[in-house]
């Protein structure tokens, strides 16, 4: 366990002082322990704090800057319905024809959404969707309705899965809103998720590849606020998808793959 303290105090240390020299040192540390070890990565050891089983990690959160507002603004607060006309009398959420009536929020894989379909003054009952699988929905809406009318597809973790776009009021909440808790990362998990915190080695390298891009963030191997607001910006000046997540586009992106 001192060993364990040791490591992370040395890591605060060197993330803390911002210097050339520290980064270098941080690079050539992450360097050691993640290419030239023996030990998988996802075996070697990480500085963690835990309290009753669960990882504790308190974050900083800095005010969000006014480049970043400005970022925001750009991003629709929510998708809007097609045509609103052809909403009336919707059971639910509406666009286009089509409405969803479920659970919203973060649900998560639990039951499915029901879909209707208006069919003249009349909307009909056409199945059931899982969640965070529109296409177990038959018939499929449009994707476009789809984002519109399913939170859960709008949601930035399961963006890689529909291919919609993120509402800045979750973007705002990615950037902002400090991690709960905790889960080891490995490098098979990608995206990285932001509501589903993770930390590890590969966190590490991915955090001292955008400090040598300059995007200022932390290299502690937390994905926390601070690494979610340089991706964000990351993907804003690359022109790809705004997720505030280290997603298959950005990954491939930023190691140049």
């Amino acid at each position: 366990m001192k060993i364990r303290w040791t490591v992370a105090a040395a890591l605060v240390l060197l993330t803390a002082c911002g210097s050339k020299d520290s980064n270098a040192t941080v690079a050539s540390t992450v360097s050691s322990t993640s290419t030239t070890s023996t030990v998988p990565l996802e075996e070697q050891p990480f500085p963690v704090n835990e309290t009753d089983g669960e990882v504790v990690y308190e974050e900083p959160i800095a005010p969000i800057d006014s480049a970043t507002k400005a970022l925001l603004r750009t991003v629709p607060i929510e998708p809007h319905p097609e045509d609103p006309s052809s909403c009336q009398g919707a059971p639910g959420t509406c666009s286009g024809g089509w409405s969803v009536v479920g659970p919203g929020g973060d649900c998560g894989e639990c039951e499915g959404s029901d879909l209707y379909q208006r069919q003249g003054k009349k909307w009909e009952l056409i199945g059931s969707c899982h969640n965070f699988l529109p296409m177990s929905c038959s018939p499929q809406p449009p994707q476009s309705v789809t984002c519109s009318i399913r939170y859960t597809d709008r949601d930035l973790d399961a963006l890689f899965i529909t291919g919609c776009n993120a509402s800045r009021d979750d973007l705002r909440e990615a950037i902002t809103e400090p991690c709960t808790w905790w889960s080891r990362s490995t490098p098979y998990d990608a995206p990285y998720w932001r509501r589903h915190c993770i930390y590890g080695p590969d966190v590490q390298i991915f955090q001292q590849k955008l400090l040598s891009l300059g995007y200022q963030t932390n290299v502690d191997g937390y994905f926390g606020v601070m690494t979610a607001r340089a991706v964000l910006q990351y993907q804003s000046d690359k022109g790809l998808k705004l997720t505030a997540r280290f997603d298959d586009p950005t990954q491939k992106s930023v190691f140049g793959n």
